[in-house]
């Protein structure tokens, strides 16, 4: 928690702030307002004058009126928004098919993705299993039919069609619906989906770059009381693109095509914070990440982009690779024998660089969770092995002062048995998520915040990295920051590599200075890092987690990793105890040794 000193001397009172923009936005949270004040006096105590005069209305509207009005101020830090029903409101996702025809891609999977952008429960379920029942519990109710003349009973559609909810209905079959009121002479659908690929999307007043693939040809009748969302086809002049992709109609929404793209799914997600009503959208964000530092890397290189980032105030992401092997000689060069890779660590973690573990070994040439060659899970995998590298690695970071407050899965690419483990050691991850076991091609990402089927935290990565040509170097994240930092509630994240020079980084913050966003620290979401005995809180983070006659040891720390305060309990513990953060610091760690 950081502090906002009010200064009385004489007749002026003078506000004491954090110099840099990332940290005067971790004062307030979106909930949970929470703001220490500690009032110094020019005059030796606090007495009644001082207080007389700080009392005054007039003085407390100046200030107010000053810290909001101060450049880089943010009274937000990002979460998922909440859905006008409440987070606990259920969405019941009911499918036709799980994928799309001739694909290995997981639709499914990846529209859970999407719609976990907001903050609902959320459960899945086939056609047949959707009972009257099963749809009038549900305040969200979802239909997806990802293939071509899906299997629709006129129960069901009568059902879709009476229900009070909200309905979304992605993909085919929107045409059975043409006849049931309160649908009526209010749009007509093809059965099939166009055989081009539309690149132009008019929505919310604005043309957009995003190629959509499959969509289904959809116009509304002369008379229709339906609302056009977006549009694609090529216009006319000054006329409106011709077909409507997504409209909306007494309590439903229709979107005629499969959100596939990230450019596609991204404006599907924006429409989502209206179907939702969603409460509580956060500004845009931007997340800069340097890729790949590891043991061997140039670290006096590596304190030049963290000297450059802390000058411009930006806060960053570091991908640690704890471990990397000598091309030449074999040799496997960790970090307990490399002080100097450690000591450039913990520099950026004092400079505003968050630490995410990316692995265990840095071997760019092979997969180190999936086969890349064959492009399919590792043969013999063992999760009890990745969990003795996860809690070995872990560890030593934090024995160094080091706090490690997220995963960056390699390659993006691991098996389902993979990311279970994984997810039980870390709840924030920050990445692409691979969506199946069937192809490493099968992944997806989001513009904002979303959950992935692990219940992880999921940061997308989803404005591209910068190539090392000389040449539009930057190109790929400036198109896509276009669009991504024009969509509500959105995090635009890109990467450079360690191994890039500081002109690279310079160009990067140039190009991303131009979105005129704050950027998002790791630090102020809710992160969990967990192994036997030890807990690692951020935010608003908790955990719950057994003990056995065990004596917990707190510590607070603040984000540079200065040890701020700790408390060893006398007594031992047993049972379920929920951790939560008491406030002190920005992260807090639980040490619950147990005993025999």
């Amino acid at each position: 928690m950081f502090t906002l000193e009010f200064i009385v001397a004489g007749h002026n009172i003078d506000v004491a702030l954090p110099a840099e923009p990332f940290r005067r936005a971790h004062w307030l949270k979106m909930t949970k307002l929470s703001i220490r004040i500690s009032l110094r006096t020019g005059c030796g105590a606090w007495n009644d004058t001082c207080r007389q005069r700080f009392q005054s209305l007039r003085d407390c509207w100046l200030i107010a009126l000053l810290v909001l009005a101060i450049p880089g101020f943010a009274a937000d830090v990002p979460r998922r928004p909440l859905s006008g029903k409440g987070a606990e409101a259920k969405t019941l996702v009911i499918y036709a098919d799980q994928r799309m025809a001739y694909s290995l891609n997981d639709s499914l999977e990846l529209l859970k993705l999407h719609l976990l952008r907001v903050a609902t429960t959320l459960e899945s379920i086939p056609i047949a299993q959707a009972t009257p029942e099963k749809i009038a519990g549900a305040e969200y109710l979802v239909v997806f039919c990802p293939q071509s003349a899906p299997a629709l009973t006129t129960n069901f559609l009568y059902a879709v069609a009476q229900s009070k909810q909200p309905v979304l209905w992605v993909g085919y079959g929107v045409d059975k619906l043409e006849e049931y009121p309160p649908f009526t002479n209010s749009f007509r659908v093809s059965t099939f989906s166009a055989p081009n690929v539309e690149t132009n999307v008019t929505y919310r007043g604005r043309d957009w770059n995003a190629p959509v693939a499959p969509w289904i040809p959809a116009t509304l009748r002369s008379n229709s009381q339906a609302k056009v969302l977006m549009a694609v086809g090529r216009r006319n002049g000054p006329f409106p693109p011709p077909y409507s992709l997504c409209w909306t109609v007494s309590n439903a929404t229709f979107f005629a095509g499969i959100p596939t793209g990230d450019r596609i799914g991204f404006l599907f997600e924006d429409m989502l914070l209206d179907f939702y009503g969603a409460q509580n959208v956060s500004a845009p964000r931007l997340l800069l990440r340097v890729e790949d530092y590891t043991p061997g890397s140039d670290h006096r290189e590596f304190h030049r982009l963290a000297d450059y980032l802390h000058s411009r105030q930006i806060p960053f992401v570091v991908a640690v690779v704890p471990a990397s092997r000598d091309p030449e000689t074999g040799k496997i060069e960790d970090m307990a024998a490399e002080p100097e890779f450690v000591n450039s660590l913990r520099y950026a973690q004092q400079r505003g660089g968050r630490l995410i573990l990316k692995g265990f070994t840095h071997n760019p040439a092979k997969g180190e969770f999936w086969n890349t060659e064959q492009d399919r899970p590792l043969t013999g995998e063992r999760p009890e092995k990745i969990r003795e590298h996860l809690q070995a690695n872990i560890r030593q970071m934090l024995q160094q002062g080091l706090f490690p407050l997220g995963w960056e899965t390699p390659a993006y690419a691991a098996s389902r048995k993979d990311y279970s483990e994984i997810a039980q050691t870390f709840s924030t991850a920050v990445e692409r998520v691979q969506l199946s076991d069937a192809t490493q091609l099968d992944s997806g990402v989001t513009a904002g915040l979303s959950l992935d089927r692990y219940a992880r935290l999921v940061v997308p990565e989803n404005m591209s990295f910068v190539l090392d040509a000389d040449d539009n170097s930057f190109e790929a994240i400036r198109a896509m920051g276009e669009i991504v930092t024009r969509l509500r509630g959105s995090i635009g994240g890109c990467y450079l590599f360690a191994y890039q020079p500081l002109e690279k980084l310079t160009g990067l913050v140039d190009t991303l200075e131009n979105f005129r966003i704050s950027y998002l620290d790791l630090a102020d979401l809710d992160n969990v890092v967990q192994i036997p005995e030890i807990v690692l809180l951020s935010g608003y983070a908790q955990r719950t987690v057994t003990l056995r006659n065990a004596t917990v040891h707190w510590k607070a720390f603040n984000r540079a990793g200065k040890l701020l305060a700790e408390e060893k309990e006398t007594a031992k513990s047993s049972g379920a105890r929920l951790l939560k953060r008491r406030g002190v610091g920005d992260y807090e760690l639980f040490d619950y040794s147990e005993g025999k």
